[in-house]
């Protein structure tokens, strides 16, 4: 069912991501980030029923998708225009330490609210981060969009050798990532307590709070593909690891080794992604990038959902995470075409 909701959303997203972001590029990025936050707050709020309204899961697909094709193509964007490119890597770093502190912190709490009060009551605190969100949006200053986006384009750029071999970096990272976010449900069925799984993850996280807390300062001094590569080596030797783990201890062992490497590696890839993205036409750039994972979401999700149905299970989804990582790998810093800086 997991893998249905995420297949059918990807789905909804390849089809609506042009025509949405056409229609809100005409009313400035400030209404577009409002937009997309109501919607994800709308989203929150239903799935917050889903317990008593089973039925509403579908509807929460759509939204979601809405939400995704507007926020993440309009984020991205944005800092790209505001983050200077020779301190690209200190900037991302250090958004990634303020985002760290919450996410250090998240775990246990979502552990302990959804052990005392209920799994669904974490949707609420979700809806009040996103109304913190929403009014930080509309502090800002609105510009609107000039670029044209259109399909013709995206098949052009993907002609291009140098966008193409972007494009499976960017495909490897969304395949690791959506198996990250399932990964919490295999430690689940190990550890058995929802609590116990938020408290392991925090300390991961503080780990990998201190090691970004080093990298910031240090990022944009780091020239070497070659670290970047032995990083994604070491990520996707984890993944393998994953397939034999047993217990807690081996849990904690491998979350803290991702911790410690998956920082540098995702930042450094972050970095490059978002310095070949600076120019006149970054809105294309993101939002091709948005369709990318689309495409490889749709291929991802219903490979999974077919592994699961033959009873192949975790193993081969964990293979296929360690495959991901190492595609990551082919992201270079070189320009994507001779339209963007």
């Amino acid at each position: 069912m997991i893998a249905i909701f995420y297949l059918v959303t990807k789905v909804i997203t390849l089809v609506v991501l042009i025509p949405t972001n056409r229609f809100f590029a005409k009313f400035g990025y400030q209404r577009t980030m409002i937009a997309s936050y109501l919607i994800r707050i709308i989203s929150l709020g239903a799935i917050f029923y889903t317990s008593q309204y089973p039925n509403l899961i579908w509807p929460v697909m759509f939204i979601e998708a809405i939400h995704t094709g507007l926020f993440w193509p309009t984020y991205y964007t944005l800092l790209s225009r505001y983050a200077v490119k020779s301190k690209m890597g200190a900037d991302l770093g250090i958004l990634q330490l303020m985002l760290q502190i919450v996410a250090m912190l998240s775990p246990a709490l979502a552990g302990f609210i959804s052990v005392q009060l209920g799994l669904s009551v974490l949707f609420l605190f979700g809806i009040a981060g996103t109304i913190v969100g929403l009014i930080l949006s509309m502090m800002s200053g609105s510009t609107i969009e000039k670029d044209q986006i259109s399909w013709q384009e995206f098949l052009d750029w993907m002609g291009e050798p140098r966008y193409s071999r972007m494009a499976i970096a960017l495909g490897g990272r969304y395949i690791n990532d959506a198996i990250i976010y399932i990964w919490p449900l295999y430690v689940f069925f190990i550890l058995g307590s929802v609590d116990k799984v938020g408290y392991l993850y925090t300390i991961a996280l503080f780990m990998a709070f201190l090691v970004t807390f080093f990298l910031a300062s240090v990022i944009d001094k780091i020239h070497s593909h070659r670290l970047f590569r032995t990083s994604g080596g070491i990520l996707s030797i984890l993944w393998l690891f994953r397939t034999q783990i047993i217990g807690p201890w081996s849990i904690a062992f491998v979350d803290a080794t991702n911790a410690l490497v998956s920082n540098f590696h995702w930042l450094f890839f972050e970095m490059q992604l978002m310095r070949r993205g600076k120019g006149s036409q970054a809105f294309s750039y993101f939002i091709y990038s948005e369709l990318i994972s689309a495409i490889v979401g749709i291929f991802m999700w219903s490979v999974v959902g077919v592994i699961f149905l033959i009873g192949k299970g975790w193993t081969s989804v964990f293979l296929a995470g360690s495959l991901a990582v190492l595609l990551s790998t082919l992201m270079t810093e070189r320009r994507v075409i001779n339209h963007t800086a």
